[in-house]
């Protein structure tokens, strides 16, 4: 029992070091399995019966185990005795109407008698797929040939391709994936991602990129609000390139200022395969007043001598908090003192405005004016006001 188990180990070893073709192989539909990372030694169009050449074409198959950059190398002997060609064609699951390279190995069409070539092959941006090789030649070669796949990285949950199929990201969350990987024709064009803004405050991306496409090409996101399609917040070519080197990592950040606590998308797409990193966070939070308070009636009471804290201007579903009102009691005559801090959340120069009405509210106003006397106020700037209208009897006073 000690010998057989030896023989058959040493038989399990030899074969996971070398595969050998299986005649006949001479179309899609007798293609010869091979495997991944395992060379495979062959030779193409040296039989020939009754003068006719019956080993014209080599098909093998391969299933790559996970997506990544297909690695092909071969090397081949033109065992002619004249000059010839050995030639690769590369085809996905459609067979013959899906080519996705065809090329002279070593680059070369006139070979010599008995020279040698070698060669190696990237098909970049590759889903796991079935994939076709099929050898031809002018002459008589030996060669052999093997395959394996480089540059692995994580892949997103699929499908996410619509609204519909997003992927939740929670806050604070990093997620991976990758974006223009191919698999029977189709390219894997966009990638959802659906988060919740938990509060209000400016939205931060954060992304990193990396282009595995073999030239230069570009990454691209559109964030969207509550409303999908018809919500387009932000666009932006990711580290605002449109020509990204091959295998130039890329990092950018965007802010998206003024966002009121929403649901938001984010939509990566591209050009050429690339893989990334997405996440997202809220900066520049702050203590919102109660809402609605949009109209006279919704006014929030504010007390003699009570600071309120609040913010004004932010976005959600595309409908902008434009006007807070406030409603105070002057409790006797006197001048009316009002003091007002303001903070630009914006990302670029803004102002703020302030109307003081009397109790017949719209038609009643007795004050208005740009906070700090400026309608240009420059992002993050702090800004602070005192206003004064003066002889006013004890009343009900609006501030909007």
């Amino acid at each position: 029992m000690k010998s057989v188990f030896t023989l058959l180990l040493c038989c399990i070893v030899l074969n996971g070091w070398a595969q050998l073709e299986t005649e006949p192989n001479n179309s899609f539909e007798t293609a010869t399995m091979i495997r991944q990372s395992t060379p495979l030694s062959a030779s193409v169009n040296d039989i020939v019966v009754n003068g006719n050449k019956v080993d014209e074409f080599d098909y093998f198959m391969a299933i790559p185990l996970s997506d990544g950059t297909v690695r092909i190398n071969i090397s081949g002997t033109n065992t002619n005795t004249s000059n010839g060609y050995l030639y690769l064609n590369v085809y996905d699951r459609k067979k013959g109407s899906g080519t996705l390279l065809g090329k002279y190995i070593g680059n070369n069409s006139s070979v010599a008698a008995n020279a040698s070539i070698n060669d190696e092959i990237y098909l970049y941006g590759r889903a796991a797929d079935t994939i076709y090789f099929r050898l031809s030649t002018s002459g008589k070669f030996s060669y052999t040939i093997s395959y394996d796949i480089i540059e692995t990285s994580t892949n997103d949950v699929e499908p996410n391709d619509n609204f519909d199929q997003s992927v939740p990201i929670n806050f604070t969350e990093t997620k991976e994936g990758h974006i223009g990987y191919r698999k029977n024709g189709t390219d894997d064009a966009n990638d959802y991602y659906m988060g919740i803004l938990p509060t209000d405050g400016t939205l931060k991306i954060m992304v990193e990129g990396q282009n595995r496409n073999g030239a230069n090409g570009y990454m691209y996101m559109y964030v969207y609000d509550a409303r999908k399609g018809s919500g387009t917040i932000a666009q932006t070519y990711i580290a605002g390139s449109s020509s990204i080197k091959a295998d130039s990592t890329i990092y950018d950040t965007i802010y998206i200022q003024g966002r009121a606590a929403d649901t938001v998308y984010f939509r990566m797409t591209s050009a050429g395969a690339f893989r990334y990193k997405i996440k997202y966070d809220l900066v520049d939070t702050s203590p919102n007043d109660t809402e609605p308070n949009d109209i006279f009636s919704q006014a929030l009471g504010i007390n003699h001598l009570e600071e309120k804290v609040g913010h004004i201007g932010y976005v959600k579903k595309g409908s902008e908090d434009a006007s807070d009102y406030y409603r105070a009691v002057l409790p006797y005559d006197g001048t009316l003192k009002i003091l007002v801090r303001g903070q630009n959340r914006n990302s670029g120069n803004g102002y703020m405005y302030m109307y003081v009405y009397d109790r017949r509210q719209g038609s009643g106003a007795i004050g208005q004016k740009y906070i700090a006397n400026s309608s240009s106020i420059k992002k993050d700037s702090t800004i602070f006001d005192t206003i004064y209208i003066h002889g006013r009897a004890a009343d009900t006073v609006y501030y909007r």
